[in-house]
């Protein structure tokens, strides 16, 4: 199981709350969509999408998630 998983909730938020579901409220804050966040942070879209969605199992590489 992935560390992230482990993570406790943040204070004040929401049940059900995670880490990606955090990335994904930020972005769209900001306004951006995947692909311009991608193309700025200069990361595959995928990875953000694995990230948001909380599938860091995936990553090919767990530094990458814990960064």
């Amino acid at each position: 199981m992935s560390q992230l998983q482990d993570l406790p909730p943040v204070p004040g938020s929401p049940a059900g709350d995670t880490p990606g579901r955090r990335l994904r409220q930020a972005r769209e804050a900001a306004g951006l969509d995947i692909d311009t966040l991608a193309a700025s942070v200069r990361v595959a879209a995928a990875k953000l999408e694995l990230l948001e969605t909380d599938r860091h199992s995936e990553l090919p590489d767990p530094a990458f998630a814990r960064a």
